[in-house]
């Protein structure tokens, strides 16, 4: 049996002064199941009003027998006790996305779409009512609305009413061919929102004739396209982003001639921040080229984004170039595998957003340098992120969980918690205790642990004051402080003021203001003599408005 290594780890990005603390990963539910999806899967994790929600493919599932596969909704109060399990279909079900409605009338609304059965399960509060949809549907809620792209059909509906109607809004084959080669070929597509629920969009990939390095025109290659709205899915437009094996691609790539072939699975997702900017991460599995004649073959994760419009290689080049990767990998982790992406509001206000990317890749660093594990003839898995500060520089940091794992998936939690200025960033991902045998292969299947893990994200604090048509919340002074410090804020006009002390890991520890206060000027104090030395974080809400600044206690 493989054991996980659990390590805690505090990562310190210099150039951007960005603290990351990881915390070891807790086990929501076993399965048998060791296989998340034929791509990178939907949205499956969530934070939300304190509490984490996440689905997962588990089986058995009593009372069911124990053959059959549940969507199982999970949810646990911050980790403050164990997860409650609901079955979401209360029978065979798959390929599911999550989602929580923000706005709209209907916030808190918690939904589940099940690819396999066409159907919707939409949480009551002790379990699901379940309405059917159009085919092999995948979903997000927007200003009160359900909007669903169908995979099955390549069209996107919306539902008025919680799901019991659907009407057509739009269809792939509108950008046919100019735009989209071939809408009837295509493969996986995933639709995402931003926090706003303003911007959405659809990425997908679709089957062309074959390769550009073979002689095919880009528009009429196997290629990734996009559909994105700027009012909550009312209307769309259309883009391709990017077409199979175009020599060159990617702009300062390691190796000349290289072709990323954009067709393992359709192995692409997407994230949009609140200012509109998509981004995606693919599997970059491509080809070097002599000519028209494939030499060698690497894998890098791929990153683009809506903006720059290029893609770039957001991987390490010892893992790109490993070629013995495309010989040796458990079925279907091919080199660096399911990239799952997310975005994060900025505190600084010269940047849009920062940005994570997970991945499953080959694990290099146990005993074996390059991690070839030569009694079962494959490399053992590990999960990587690269976290980005927006205008993502190429000295972004690379680390893994350390994991001696395989068969393993990555989904990044597609959502943040802001909570005193630190960004919750989770991931889940399934601890494989039989390596090589899984739903793909002969053998007795294994009870798996599915694991979810998060890490603090501490960005540096602004320390001019923060303004929003007229809040302002000032830096404390003095800072570092012993033990007491003056905190000063103002608001203009009457309004309810809250401002809240907390640790580094996001716990409450002191409140300093919790009522009704009139426009002004106002100033507290606060006393440390009682909390050990180290970063805090104080944060204030007041109407619409909310900021938080970091200081320190040292004493």
């Amino acid at each position: 049996m493989k054991n996980l290594i659990c390590v805690f780890l505090l990562l310190i990005c210099a150039i951007s002064n960005v603290f990351a603390q990881f915390t070891p990963p807790t086990t929501i539910i076993q399965s048998d199941y060791d296989y998340a999806g034929n791509s990178p899967v939907g949205n499956r994790t969530i934070f939300y009003n304190d509490t984490i929600h996440t689905i997962n493919l588990v089986r058995p599932f009593p009372p069911s027998p124990p053959t059959v596969r549940h969507v199982v909704y999970s949810r646990s109060a911050f980790f403050q006790g164990p997860f409650e399990h609901f079955s979401a279909f209360n029978g065979q079900a798959g390929f599911p996305q999550l989602d929580i409605a923000t706005r709209g009338g209907i916030q808190g609304k918690i939904g589940i779409t099940d690819e396999s059965s066409s159907e919707i399960a939409i949480f009551n509060g002790t379990g699901f009512d379940v309405k059917s949809t159009p085919p092999g549907p995948t979903f997000v809620f927007s200003n009160g609305k359900i909007i669903l792209w169908s995979i099955s059909e390549a069209k996107i509906y919306k539902s008025t009413d919680l799901g019991n109607t659907f009407v057509v809004v739009d269809s792939l084959s509108r950008f046919h061919p100019d735009i989209i080669y071939n809408p009837d070929g295509f493969g996986i597509a995933n639709i995402v929102k931003s926090k706003s629920e303003q911007y959405l969009a659809i990425v997908g990939s679709s089957l062309g004739d074959g390769h550009v390095y073979s002689g095919i025109p880009e528009n009429r290659a196997d290629n990734v396209w996009m559909l994105y709205s700027t009012d909550y899915g009312e209307t769309w437009d259309g883009k391709r982003i990017a077409a199979d094996g175009v020599q060159d691609l990617v702009q300062g790539y390691h190796t000349s001639n290289f072709a990323p072939l954009f067709e393992n699975f359709g192995q692409v997702d997407a994230a949009i921040d609140d200012s509109g900017k998509i981004h995606v991460a693919a599997n970059g599995y491509g080809v070097v080229l002599s000519g028209s004649n494939v030499i060698g073959e690497q894998f890098p994760v791929l990153y683009w984004n809506s903006v720059d419009d290029f893609w770039i290689s957001i991987s390490g080049i010892e893992i790109d170039t490993l070629s013995q990767i495309a010989n040796y990998y458990p079925s279907p982790l091919i080199g660096q595998s399911y990239p799952a992406i997310e975005t994060f509001p900025s505190l600084d206000p010269n940047q849009t957003s920062s940005l994570m990317v997970y991945w499953t890749g080959p694990q290099t660093n146990i005993s074996s340098p390059i991690g070839f594990d030569t009694s079962d003839g494959y490399y053992l898995t590990d999960i990587y992120y690269n976290r980005f500060i927006d205008n993502w520089s190429p000295n972004s940091m690379e680390y893994s969980f350390n994991t001696v794992i395989s068969e393993t998936f990555a989904n990044a939690g597609k959502d943040y918690s802001a909570i005193t200025g630190i960004w919750k960033s989770y991931v889940t991902f399934i601890e494989d205790q039989s390596p090589g045998i899984s739903v793909f292969s002969q053998g007795d299947q294994t009870l798996n642990p599915i694991r979810i893990a998060y890490y603090d994200f501490t960005f540096p604090s602004v320390e001019d004051e923060t303004y929003l048509n007229g809040y302002v919340l000032n830096q404390n002074y003095p800072n570092p402080f012993n033990p007491t410090t003056i905190i000063r804020y103002s608001i203009p006009e009457f309004s309810k003021v809250n401002l809240k002390v907390y640790d580094i890991l996001g716990n409450e520890v002191a409140t300093l203001v919790d009522e009704e206060k009139p426009a002004g000027n106002f100033e507290v104090v606060f006393d440390g003599s009682s909390l050990s030395s180290g970063v805090y974080f104080y944060k204030m809400t007041a109407g619409n408005y909310s900021a938080s600044k970091k200081f320190i206690l040292l004493k």
